[in-house]
């Protein structure tokens, strides 16, 4: 059953002939996903439980510590992610509404103690925070300086004929005096 990849919050896993240790950590999510099921059978729920939310940190053997928050809300122990892995990069959703919004994606960053910040899960739909602002707003206050923050245009995924657009920033730790 390939028990050597499965695992758990709270696991870790070697991979890539050990070149990178994989982290599972929480996170503070619902998993609800669409039943394709439902429409066809009236005793189906339209909703079916997707799992626990989690996030990941990624640590590349000569080279950086990842960490992905998954879609979540601010948590305390993100500081314990912090202390445990000192993760070099960090990418955060701050689209608010579903998840954390900028201000506490700010303060995950700082407790997680990360060097660079990559927002994301923002500006993809309307109930989402639109744009990084805020957010670098916060990050400077908490001892970081705001990167580059570009609108990008994203190429159409396969087999949809559409393109999306979304903004793409970093926001960098100041080096320490």
């Amino acid at each position: 059953m390939g028990f050597d990849t499965l695992m758990n919050i709270g696991g870790e896993i070697t991979i890539a002939n050990g070149e990178v240790v994989v982290a599972m950590t929480p996170a503070l999510h619902s998993s609800g996903l669409g039943n394709p099921f439902a429409k066809d059978r009236e005793e189906e729920p339209e909703l079916a439980a997707g799992g626990n939310a989690a996030g990941f940190v990624l640590q590349i053997r000569n080279g950086p510590t990842i960490y992905h928050s998954g879609d979540t809300a601010y948590f305390k122990d993100m500081e314990i992610i912090g202390e445990q892995y000192a993760p070099d990069v960090a990418l955060l959703n701050i689209g608010g509404h579903f998840g954390m919004e900028p201000a506490m994606a700010a303060r995950a960053a700082a407790s997680v103690r990360v060097k660079l910040v990559i927002p994301m899960h923002f500006g993809t739909f309307p109930v989402l925070t639109q744009d990084t602002t805020f957010f670098r707003r916060r990050s400077r206050n908490r001892a970081f300086r705001s990167g580059s923050c570009t609108q990008a245009k994203r190429s159409p995924s396969k087999g949809k004929g559409s393109s999306r657009r979304g903004n793409r920033c970093v926001v960098r730790r100041r080096a320490d005096r």
